[in-house]
């Protein structure tokens, strides 16, 4: 049971082929939320399996809809779960999980409604 303290935070991860990537992602997410779910957004290779093994909860599109739809599915299932707070992340491992209390800080301690956290600069591993 939760604490009133305690305001239950789910991960929503949308992939789509990222077998190579997604176990190491879902494995440093689960240190900051309460739960990781990993849509598996029509992938054709084992996705799915490396997400589990790793401790998330999969679930799956059948056929490839977007990014979009696939964060749709995961916040329906936040909304179907009781979840207070939804943070959405890369499957592909350009985002980094540690950031996560920095992002959610905005929201939990200073009482915004959504933040957004983003990458510059020339360190950055996001493509051109």
């Amino acid at each position: 049971m939760t604490s009133p303290e305690h305001k239950r935070i789910l991960a929503v991860i949308p992939c789509y082929n990222e077998e190579l990537s997604i176990g190491n992602v879902v494995s440093k997410t689960k240190l900051y939320v309460d739960e990781v779910v990993v849509v598996n957004d029509g992938s054709r290779d084992n996705t799915s399996q490396v997400a589990q093994e790793a401790g998330a909860n999969v679930l799956v599109h059948k056929k490839n809809k977007g990014k979009s739809a696939a964060i749709r599915t995961g916040f329906r299932y936040a909304l179907a779960n009781n979840y207070e707070y939804v943070i959405t992340i890369d499957g592909d491992g350009q985002h980094n999980p540690e950031e996560i209390p920095t992002v959610l800080k905005n929201v939990l301690e200073n009482g915004h409604d959504i933040s957004i956290g983003f990458r510059s600069g020339s360190r950055t591993e996001m493509p051109l």
